[in-house]
């Protein structure tokens, strides 16, 4: 039961939770319930971190992503947690514009290993479960105790366990 709000964000202004400060590749939007993220570099991949330090070990983030209609071909979003603080590993699901998504892990902060699909095609994974470009999905993760279960717009897709990461950041 993940019935306990933590942090809940509703992005209708800015706060101290995130670090919104826009530089030559980023520039942030906070409006009316939205974070807009314009990449200016889009090819140099970025991961947009809460400055709230996760201490759980059981807890669910659930969060409704979009991607930008004019983006590119390559682009991708999702969520990224249990962020070491010294930057050697985190977990990542993210989706992209062909209805795949993946499930990756940040191993020793240099290389990612691929937890769905196959390395063949990075990870990625067909699904039905994610709406057509454009739109949001919902992506819900379940941590507990370095067991996660991943969920697309209501829909389980997959369960990894991760033991060597117990709490990190978002």
């Amino acid at each position: 039961s993940y019935d306990k709000p933590m942090l809940k964000e509703d992005f209708n202004e800015e706060n101290k939770n995130w670090n919104y400060q826009t530089t030559y590749e980023n520039f942030f939007v906070v409006d009316k319930g939205d974070l807009f993220l314009n990449r200016i570099n889009p090819t140099n991949p970025y991961a947009f971190l809460s400055n709230w330090e996760n201490p759980l070990t059981t807890f669910q983030i659930r969060s409704a992503l979009k991607l930008s209609p004019d983006q590119g071909k390559d682009q991708t979003i999702g969520l990224i947690f249990l962020v070491q603080k010294d930057g050697s590993g985190a977990v990542v699901m993210e989706f992209n514009r062909n209805k795949e998504y993946r499930i990756k892990q940040l191993i020793n902060g240099k290389f990612y290993k691929y937890l769905s699909g196959e390395k063949e095609s990075q990870g990625w994974v067909k699904s039905g479960f994610l709406t057509s470009k454009d739109e949001y999905n919902e992506l819900d993760v379940q941590v507990n105790e370095g067991q996660m279960d991943f969920y697309i717009n209501k829909k389980f897709v997959n369960s990894f366990n991760v033991e060597s990461f117990k709490s990190g950041g978002l």
